[in-house]
């Protein structure tokens, strides 16, 4: 038998439900998610799917977000040649050359010294194809005519792949060469190994140009 205490009791309860209902209910409507609300079971679901739509807009935000910066990220690493390379490799980076018409070194044996008198057009945008006037002077300081050209090789050291074959031509001029092309098409770090030979001695020498 109940008593009217308790049904007293239980009316208060279900007033103090509905009232939250309406309450839940119209919190639901900011979702845009809402539709009659009969029983408790319902209400979960409801609030559950609600939550879930809000989540799934933050987390497509927060994508939408995060690719927007990455690709102004990779526009900047695209004009600066210095982000585009660095830190891919230490001992790499540090041989990065900066570009100079008649930009000079010695061969690692000391033998010959390289001259790059210039670039057509220099170093610095991929996707171009380049012509090196080279020059090859021996421990003098004097041209070395009749050099022979074992090896030259564009490569990218990071990425271990080359390019198209580069062609050699002795220029007018006693001791220069021509070199072409040297398509170096992606940006990033990019190793050119030179070897010669002439007077039965040898020598080598790399360049390290970022492009960008």
């Amino acid at each position: 038998m109940t008593r009217v205490g308790d049904r007293n009791e239980m009316k208060g309860a279900s007033r103090i439900g509905r009232k939250r209902v309406y309450a839940f209910s119209a919190s639901l409507r900011n979702c845009g998610a809402w539709s009659p609300v009969t029983s408790r079971d319902m209400i979960h679901l409801v609030r559950t799917m609600c939550v879930g739509s809000v989540l799934i807009a933050g987390v497509v935000a927060c994508s939408s977000s995060t690719s927007s910066s990455s690709s102004g990220s990779s526009t900047d690493a695209g004009d600066d040649g210095a982000t585009v390379c660095a830190a891919s490799n230490p001992q790499l980076d540090a041989k990065q050359e900066a570009y100079a018409a008649g930009m000079a070194q010695w061969g690692a044996s000391k033998v010959f010294q390289f001259v790059l008198v210039n670039s057509t057009p220099a170093p610095v945008s991929a996707g171009s194809s380049l012509t090196w006037t080279l020059e090859v002077l021996d421990a003098s300081g004097k041209p070395v005519s009749g050099v022979s050209f074992t090896k030259i090789r564009p490569w990218m050291p990071m990425h271990g792949h080359g390019t198209t074959e580069v062609t050699v031509t002795a220029d007018s001029k006693p001791g220069t060469y021509v070199l072409q092309p040297l398509y170096l098409y992606m940006p990033g770090m990019w190793e050119t190994d030179i070897t010669v030979q002439a007077g039965g001695q040898t020598d080598s020498t790399s360049y390290y140009f970022c492009m960008n």
